[in-house]
């Protein structure tokens, strides 16, 4: 249990560290990537009227498909101890 809860909780501060720094070195090299998560974004704030600029969510977006990521990979990695 605290092994899950150890990795979550380093999966949350990681995946939005890494999604700000990795938006900012993206946006010159890839705009168009970077524009589509934009469009999302923007999208997704004004259908909800989030309190959030669409830069700021489009942070919190990248973040979160990293943590599916880092799930996902957990996940494989749980499974293998517990299928023994």
């Amino acid at each position: 249990m605290v092994r899950h809860a150890t990795s979550h909780g380093f999966s949350v501060l990681m995946c939005t560290i890494v999604s700000a720094f990795l938006v900012e070195v993206i946006r010159p090299n890839f705009p168009v990537i970077i524009n589509s998560f934009e469009r999302f974004s923007g999208y997704i704030v004004n259908l909800f009227s989030l309190p959030f600029t669409v830069r700021e969510f489009n942070t919190v977006l990248v973040a979160s498909i990293l943590a599916m990521i880092w799930g996902a990979f957990f996940k494989l990695q749980t499974k293998k101890y517990y299928t023994n």
